[in-house]
């Protein structure tokens, strides 16, 4: 499925003001042409990584 189709019209973004710390990173990582060029969210199930991610990609 594409990022912007249909089918992720009402997937889960994190909602505003939490994450902060998770996207900050991410950001400053994505930013850094010098450094690591794979960023690995990973955890249990449920925390929040989708959300994480779309709300990056968006």
């Amino acid at each position: 499925a594409l990022f912007d189709s249909a089918e992720n019209e009402g997937a889960a973004k994190c909602l505003p003001d939490t994450r902060e710390d998770i996207l900050g990173k991410i950001a400053e990582w994505a930013q850094d042409t010098s450094g690591e060029v794979i960023c690995w969210v990973h955890g249990p199930a449920g925390p929040g990584k989708s959300a994480i991610a779309r709300s990056i990609a968006d």
